[in-house]
């Protein structure tokens, strides 16, 4: 996993969940997002504590005044993918009607992930 402090944008993330850490190590296959998991995250810095890593992926970067969670966090890692058509859906999910729905999808999704993952095997 990455180093935050060697890239101006990076990804935090709960790894002791399946789902959480296939997801970033697909951020690491396609993005150049530095990708934290939330065990070496110091708790509370930038206002993500462990609550908040075990409800949402939380993206930083540099230009922000605050950390993103949820689908525009997602939306946030898609426009960083190396492939085009992630990048469209990145933006797509951000328009703000999109995003609210994607809201409510991303936290049914964090809330029955532990299923989907027993459910797999």
């Amino acid at each position: 996993m990455s180093d935050p402090n060697t890239n101006d944008a990076c990804m935090i993330f709960d790894d002791s969940c399946p789902m959480c850490s296939a997801a970033a190590r697909w951020v690491e296959k396609n993005t150049s997002l530095a990708v934290v998991p939330g065990s070496t995250w110091e708790k509370g810095a930038a206002g993500i504590g462990a609550a908040e890593l075990d409800a949402s992926v939380w993206t930083l970067d540099n230009t922000a005044p605050a950390p993103r969670s949820e689908a525009l966090a997602v939306s946030y890692i898609l426009q960083h993918s190396r492939r085009r058509i992630f990048r469209i859906a990145g933006r797509i999910i951000s328009l703000w009607g999109i995003r609210s729905v994607a809201n409510v999808i991303y936290r049914w999704i964090a809330r029955n992930r532990r299923r989907f993952m027993r459910s797999r095997g």
